[in-house]
C-alpha cells in the first residue's frame, strides 16, 4: 500500500461503485460511494464522469450525470436524440408528443384532443368535436356551416370561423347567423354581412 504526499496510506483499488478521493494535510483520503457525487451513478472515474449508470438510469451525453428515462418514451435510452442540455425522446407512448426533453399529453395541443403526431399536430378529438386544418384545435362543428371543421380558417386574432356559411346565414359575432338577425330587415345576404335583398316593406341603404 502506498503513501501520499501528506503520509496517509492511499487504496491503489476501490471496490466497484467507489472511487478514490484524494487526502489533504487535515483528511486522509478514502474510498467514496460513486452515487454520493453523481446521482445514479454505479462506476465513475474520480466523482466527475460516470462510465455505468445504476439500473433505470442512462448517462447524459457529457458522462457527469446520470438521467432517468423519460417519462412515457417508448424510444430506448441508448437511442435518445441527443441535444445540448438534456437528451430528447423521438417517439412517445400513444396519446404523448415529444417536445424537448419530456412527452406532453396530446391534451397540451387542445385539452379534447386524444390522439397526436411526433410533430404536436392533433388527430383525434374527443366524441362531437372535430380536429381544425392544422391539427392545432378541437372544435365542435358550427351550426348552419357548410364548411367542414377541417376547412376553418382563422381570423386576424386567431379565432377559428366558418368560411361559408348556409343560404339566408352570414358570418355575426362568432357564428354563422340567420341574415334578418345579423341586419334587420334583410332576407338575403353574403358572408361578409352585406345584405343583397330585403324584405318586402323594406329596401337597401346606399351605405
Amino acid at each position: 500500500m502506498s503513501v501520499d504526499d501528506y503520509g496517509w496510506y492511499v487504496c491503489e483499488s476501490c471496490q466497484p461503485g467507489f472511487f478514490w478521493l484524494e487526502g489533504n494535510e487535515t483528511d486522509q483520503g478514502n474510498c467514496v460511494l460513486c452515487e454520493e457525487k453523481i446521482s445514479g451513478c454505479y462506476r465513475c472515474e474520480n466523482g466527475e464522469f460516470c462510465s455505468q449508470c445504476l439500473e433505470g438510469f442512462y448517462p447524459s451525453l457529457d458522462k457527469k450525470t446520470c438521467i432517468p428515462p423519460i417519462a412515457h418514451c417508448i424510444t430506448d435510452p441508448s437511442n435518445y436524440r441527443q441535444a445540448i442540455g438534456a437528451p430528447r425522446c423521438t417517439t412517445c407512448q400513444k396519446g404523448f408528443f415529444p417536445i424537448q426533453d419530456r412527452c406532453d399529453p396530446c391534451s397540451a395541443i387542445d385539452k379534447d384532443c386524444l390522439t397526436c403526431k411526433d410533430n404536436g399536430v392533433c388527430t383525434s378529438c374527443k366524441a362531437g368535436l372535430n380536429v381544425t386544418a392544422k391539427g392545432s384545435a378541437c372544435k365542435k362543428p358550427f351550426e348552419n356551416c357548410l364548411s367542414d371543421p377541417i376547412n376553418y380558417a382563422l381570423d386576424h386574432e386567431g379565432e377559428y370561423y366558418c368560411p361559408k356559411c348556409d343560404d339566408g346565414y352570414t358570418w355575426f359575432e362568432g357564428e354563422c347567423t340567420e341574415c334578418a338577425e345579423a341586419i334587420p330587415g334583410c332576407k338575403v345576404c353574403d358572408f361578409h354581412g352585406t345584405c343583397r335583398r330585403c324584405d318586402e316593406d323594406t329596401f337597401l341603404s346606399l351605405d
